[in-house]
């Protein structure tokens, strides 16, 4: 975390969206349709500073709290999940965190990280973009039906206009979702942070 503060300029922007319904397998689904539409959010700068490459796939890391401290494991190819895959992806690597048996596998590979720091009780927060990754994006509890959105990225490739154009997409693939109950939602204990 040292590292990433202190070697990557960090931009952020804040966003107020409109939900029916969140949790962590929803934030996931809205996260990776989002990258997917706007692909410089998890795009990879080279050693050299110089240059980048953009990923195909949408590999979501997920902030989840664990006996000995923060990891953020893997959902792989989250663009192409449903929210019931996310939901069962994230309950699998949340157990095994609870466990301490979080595997090399699970921890790396992400191309963007989610933190819901609402499945804690908190409204809203800024994070720090993991070194190898250009955004992080934070997600606080629903109040009055709203959640407050924050996007943090390497500004050495993403500018507020991309910013702007994220948090957009952002905002229509949660607004596409409804309030969760047309994706097997229905009993789902939040996977983020901690639990409710």
């Amino acid at each position: 975390m040292q590292s990433s503060a202190s070697t990557i300029p960090h931009c952020h922007a804040f966003d107020v969206v409109r939900v029916a319904k969140m949790s962590t397998p929803i934030a996931v689904k809205a996260l990776a349709g989002a990258v997917a539409r706007v692909p410089m959010m998890h795009a990879v700068l080279a050693p050299d500073d110089e240059s980048y490459t953009v990923p195909e796939a949408v590999h979501v890391g997920v902030a989840i709290s664990t006996p000995s401290g923060l990891a953020v494991p893997c959902v792989r190819d989250a663009q192409d999940k449903s929210v019931e895959d996310i939901a069962a992806d994230i309950s699998r690597l949340r157990r095994r965190a609870a466990d301490l048996r979080l595997s090399r596998e699970d921890v790396e590979g992400a191309t963007v990280t989610l933190s819901n720091i609402g499945s804690i009780g908190l409204v809203s927060g800024i994070g720090v973009v993991r070194v190898g990754q250009t955004a992080l994006v934070t997600v606080g509890k629903a109040v009055d039906g709203e959640v407050r959105v924050t996007a943090s990225a390497d500004h050495r490739l993403v500018d507020g206009a991309v910013l702007g154009a994220f948090l957009a997409a952002f905002r229509e693939e949660l607004g596409g979702m409804g309030d969760g109950r047309d994706c097997g939602m229905a009993g789902w204990r939040d996977g983020g942070m901690g639990e409710r």
